[in-house]
């Protein structure tokens, strides 16, 4: 297995079965290839380390597995950054200046109703993730996942709003 027409077939082989258990860690969709394709870049670095002896789909498996756990780590501190920086550039001020909360209020009112319920919840409301996903029946792991995207997405709209289109 020490040529790239090899490692290439294995791929093949192996890509539909990783993109499965890539869902079943809870991987979002949009994530599965990438992550597919950060996996078998660094199967194929480690190829040397791989005992013959073991299942390769195995060894990729425990390669996925420990991929997606770095993943989780990065995207709970992207949350958590994402997060501080929410509530110290807006929520500290929201009953100071009623510009703000308007300006707030604008924000959020372009956002589907799903992501302003969990805003009103999370941030307003000041519920803990575990008695969000008691009211709406959404896990944890998803509630945090689009709570990251919630506040990408309106952080991108103050950007394009202070800086214009032309982004």
């Amino acid at each position: 297995m020490s040529n790239e027409k090899e490692f290439s077939q294995l791929i093949e082989e192996t890509y539909r079965s990783l993109s499965f258990f890539l869902r079943y860690l809870g991987l979002p969709e949009s994530d599965v290839d990438d992550m597919a394709q950060e996996v078998y870049l660094k199967a194929y670095k480690a190829l040397d380390r791989f005992d013959t002896n073991r299942s390769f789909k195995s060894w990729l498996f425990s390669i996925a597995k420990n991929t997606f756990i770095d993943w989780t780590r990065k995207q709970k501190t992207k949350r958590k950054f994402l997060e501080q920086n929410f509530i110290k550039e807006y929520s500290e001020t929201f009953e100071d200046e009623s510009n703000n909360r308007s300006y707030i209020r604008e924000l959020v009112e372009k956002l589907t109703a799903e992501e302003q319920i969990l805003v009103e919840l999370r941030f307003f409301q000041e519920l803990q993730y575990k008695e969000i996903a008691e009211l709406t029946g959404l896990t944890i792991g998803a509630i945090k996942m689009r709570m990251m995207r919630i506040l990408e997405k309106m952080k991108a709209e103050v950007t394009r709003e202070q800086y214009g289109e032309n982004l």
